[in-house]
């Protein structure tokens, strides 16, 4: 995800509300981001880590790509 997002603390509506990736709840004072498309809050360091936003369907979702393996196989016939 390459769009950019604004760190701030958490106060107000944010408190209270649980972190998508972490699971634990925001505190007041804490470092937050807010994912541009779907609004959820984060904790700064959780959004960073993730790459992004974790809500399923969410455009702020970082695409994993797909690892492709070469195998070596010989038959054994």
């Amino acid at each position: 995800m390459t769009d950019t997002v604004t760190v701030q603390q958490a106060a107000g509506d944010i408190v209270g509300k649980t972190c998508s990736i972490c699971l634990s709840v925001i505190i007041s004072g804490d470092e937050v981001v807010s994912c541009p498309y779907c609004s959820l809050p984060f904790h700064e360091e959780c959004w960073k880590e993730n790459k992004g936003c974790s809500a399923y369907g969410c455009k702020g979702v970082t695409e994993v790509q797909k690892e492709t393996t070469v195998s070596n196989y010989t038959s054994a016939n």
